[in-house]
């Protein structure tokens, strides 16, 4: 998923004229990937993956930047809440054959707090927020949308943190703190131009 930014930040150079890549948001996006990339490292050398399952999720990852490209050139005009529920109801619907094949048994024995955990990613995590993605892309340009899946890990961090009494260790620290300079760089937060420029020294007047 975090490779989305990349992906596209390489697609809208091509079919969005006023998203081309630059330098900085290259750079930016770079940084970012390799902080997020420190932050998952553990847990990525330590998983058992095959090369097609590999390959799937970054199929699946390119299609999520295909989304911002296509939603930025082709989808505006609408009012806030037309293109969300339009999606969120016609994917139910293509959803819908294939939950009919699975086991319904485990469902008998479905807590109050998963029934209550489903609905609040159904609304929140979904709902919401796919009304939030569509403004975000509306106002701003695809490559700057797409870096919100950089921001989702450091979320989770802390939500973890409070809620599960997870432990940070140092690498969650510095990954933290490298996405968000690099978004900050990608996004002109950081001008990298003043960065290297060396302050001018006032004259000395005797």
């Amino acid at each position: 998923n975090g490779t989305t930014p990349l992906f596209t930040l390489v697609m809208a150079h091509f079919f969005i004229k006023n998203d081309r890549m630059t330098k900085v948001k290259f750079i930016g996006s770079v940084i970012g990937f390799f902080g997020l990339f420190l932050l998952v490292a553990p847990s990525l050398f330590e998983a058992k993956a095959t090369f097609f399952g590999a390959f799937c999720i970054t199929v699946a990852a390119a299609c999520y930047g295909a989304g911002f490209v296509y939603a930025k050139k082709h989808i505006y005009g609408f009012k806030p809440l037309v293109v969300p529920c339009a999606q969120l109801i016609l994917a139910s619907l293509f959803l819908l054959p294939f939950s009919l094949f699975e086991n319904h048994a485990m469902m008998e024995f479905a807590s109050t707090s998963a029934i209550a955990s489903l609905l609040a990613l159904a609304i929140f995590g979904s709902s919401l927020a796919f009304v939030l993605y569509y403004k975000l892309i509306a106002e701003t340009s695809a490559t700057y949308a797409s870096t919100v899946t950089y921001i989702i890990p450091i979320f989770g961090i802390v939500l973890g943190m409070f809620f599960l009494d997870e432990k940070l260790t140092w690498n969650a620290y510095a990954a933290s703190i490298i996405i968000i300079f690099g978004l900050m760089i990608a996004n002109g937060n950081i001008n990298l131009k003043k960065l290297r420029e060396k302050p001018k020294t006032p004259p000395v007047s005797l």
